[in-house]
């Protein structure tokens, strides 16, 4: 085993390297590395660097990053790095030593030494521990290998008022309702497979950052959702201050699977029709709009730092942030049902404009279209295609 030297955006970093660390297929496999650096988020990561460039412009500047499950450090190293027109402090931790060792070197070989500092702890007992020390946790980046969830009301309890929230999760299965039970278990919702998972993955998601924030009497407005491949990303401004309840249940037509209303808990009254639901989930905005505009901006003025497929899914996320409503359709299934070619997207998109909705591509599938009509008038339109 050697270490070898590799670069991501603006921070340079050792890894451990040996052939047994690669599938069959030549593809490097982050489980089997003695130290978590998985190459293939390094977009999350981009993310991380732009929200807090974002966050800082719109809302107030961070001051301390922190993450508790830093693997390689590569994260708080870039975010250090790379928000150089703001003072910003690392503290990172990870509970494998191999982990930390390897923070340490990956910091020194940026010379930032002096403005991070590594332990080596649960991440539960790290978030509590900068608490009692009176460190300001103003910006807090949950990013663990599966699930969320246990490291949720820690958060809730460190970050401060005004902060900034990133949560992961990878465990998207559970998320979008391949597995009912563990899904009903770990985050509170009835949830089963749909044609417009991925987004629903989001709104559990969003739903159980709410739900563990309010038990603590804070308050967790989304700033942006992202979906790529094999995890979900969202951001929040945690705040003391009470929103208004977007929490809610689906209710699912039996024959389309598809919904047909939406109740808001304590608001509505549970509909006798909504026999077949999904919830409860955030039903609310995905995206605070100011927000991923400035997101977009940063992503231009620094470009060659982040993933060129980046910009592309912020123009989507642009584009669909303007229609309201909770899920997407799926093209190809639904052509599938009328034993029909798939129609082409723009040609959906301009029949449905002539009838008065609005629709934009999904960045969560490339075979979804995001509108406010509904399924029966969808389902017309691509069989009249």
């Amino acid at each position: 085993m050697e270490n070898i030297e590799l670069k991501e955006g603006r921070a340079k970093f050792f890894l451990p390297m040996s052939n047994e660390f690669f599938r069959s297929d030549g593809k490097l496999e982050p489980a089997w590395l003695p130290i978590f650096y998985n190459p293939y988020s390094s977009i999350n990561r981009d993310l991380t660097v732009l929200g807090i460039k974002a966050f800082s412009s719109l809302f107030r500047k961070i001051e301390n990053f922190i993450e508790p499950l830093a693997g390689s450090c590569v994260r708080t190293i870039r975010v250090v790095l790379e928000n150089d027109n703001i003072e910003i402090n690392g503290y990172a931790n990870d509970i494998s030593k191999d982990a930390v060792e390897y923070c340490v070197k990956n910091i020194s070989l940026n010379g930032l030494e002096e403005k991070i500092k590594v332990m080596n702890e649960e991440a539960n007992f790290f978030l509590h521990f900068l608490l009692k020390k009176g460190i300001k946790q103003d910006a807090v980046d949950i990013d663990p290998y599966g699930s969320p969830i246990n490291f949720l009301d820690s958060a809730s309890k460190a970050i401060s008022n005004n902060g900034l929230l990133f949560v992961t999760a990878t465990d998207i299965g559970t998320l979008m309702g391949k597995y009912k039970d563990t899904s009903l278990r770990r985050y509170g919702s009835h949830v089963y497979k749909t044609d417009y998972g991925r987004e629903i993955a989001a709104r559990v998601l969003i739903y159980s950052v709410i739900r563990a924030f309010s038990s603590n009497e804070k308050n967790a407005y989304p700033l942006f959702t992202y979906y790529h491949e094999h995890f979900l990303k969202t951001g929040f401004l945690i705040k003391k201050e009470k929103q208004a309840n977007k929490i809610g249940f689906l209710c699912i037509d039996s024959n389309s699977g598809y919904p047909f209303d939406k109740v808001i808990l304590g608001k509505d009254g549970f509909k006798s029709e909504c026999s077949n639901y999904i919830g409860p989930i955030w039903l609310g905005e995905l995206w605070n709009r100011d927000f991923l505009l400035k997101v977009e901006d940063f992503y231009r003025k620094g470009k060659e730092n982040y993933s060129i497929k980046l910009e592309k899914d912020i123009n989507t996320m642009l584009a669909e942030s303007e229609i309201e409503n909770p899920f997407y359709y799926h093209i190809d299934k639904i052509a599938s049902k009328l034993k029909k070619n798939v129609p082409k997207f723009e040609k959906i998109e301009e029949e449905l404009k002539k009838l008065g909705y609005a629709s934009s591509r999904t960045h969560f599938d490339a075979k979804g279209i995001k509108t406010n009509a509904p399924y029966d008038i969808v389902f017309n339109v691509i069989k009249s295609l």
